[in-house]
């Protein structure tokens, strides 16, 4: 059994799922975060943000018909309350799937496709970038996540978690890491969507929006098409102003 909060950032995995991803005290899962693993390093089941990739890389990936069997249940539903567009954010075979249901006719809303940033060299080399596509499907940003979410407990702040004070959260990547993934990607021409929740983690994806203008000479580095994508807690600790 594994099952995932409905934000994506924590998940709970039962002895079995961990004992077929190969998760043990000798994994050392606790550094993911304190509630990962016991005082002695056993796993507890609770999987926080990166640590999830831990079991979920031993799960199959869907079927072409598993994929178009859920798109076809969310574009219902989509049609039910009247939405038109979507900002889709789910796998890497969504875009193949979207395009499947439009050669057979079903797709019945207008889809902004992003792609995790991952899939940056790849769409770079077939000569991808944002905004290719039409009306109807469309290339959209590339997604970075650099923190958790509060609610996790993974949002990365300057001061630990009042409610647990062993931790102040988790970056998702070293920040020289960010600042590259942020530089090469906005030199290539892509939109960046970049998940920030906690101060800290706002107050260094921030930073290296302003030296990625600077590295790359454009002052439109950091304007509206390339801004955090979803933020909270700004403060006034961090070196870009912020208050």
């Amino acid at each position: 059994m594994f099952v995932q909060r409905l934000d994506g950032h924590m998940a709970l995995a039962n002895s079995l799922a961990l004992r077929l991803a190969g998760v043990t005290r000798e994994t050392g899962i606790r550094t993911a975060a304190p509630s990962c693993a016991t005082p002695r390093g056993e796993p507890t089941g609770v999987l926080k943000d990166n640590a999830e990739e831990l079991v979920t890389r031993a799960i199959p990936e869907p079927s072409r018909e598993m994929n178009l069997r859920a798109a076809r249940a969310a574009l219902k539903e989509a049609a039910r309350v009247g939405v038109t567009t979507i900002q889709d954010n789910s796998s890497v075979d969504a875009l193949r799937t979207y395009r499947d249901l439009r050669a057979m006719g079903e797709l019945t809303a207008r889809f902004y496709v992003w792609r995790y940033i991952s899939a940056r060299e790849p769409l770079e080399k077939a000569g991808l970038r944002t905004g290719l596509g039409d009306d109807w499907i469309r290339l959209g940003a590339l997604k970075i996540l650099s923190d958790g979410s509060m609610g996790s407990g993974t949002a990365a702040f300057f001061d630990p978690y009042t409610d647990d004070p062993r931790t102040s959260g988790l970056l998702l990547y070293p920040v020289p890491e960010l600042e590259r993934l942020i530089r090469e990607a906005d030199a290539a021409g892509f939109q960046l969507a970049v998940h920030a929740i906690g101060d800290r983690a706002n107050s260094l994806v921030l930073d290296a929006f302003e030296k990625a203008a600077a590295a790359n000479r454009r002052a439109s580095a950091a304007s509206a098409s390339n801004t955090p994508k979803s933020c909270a807690k700004p403060t006034s600790r961090g070196s870009n102003g912020w208050a």
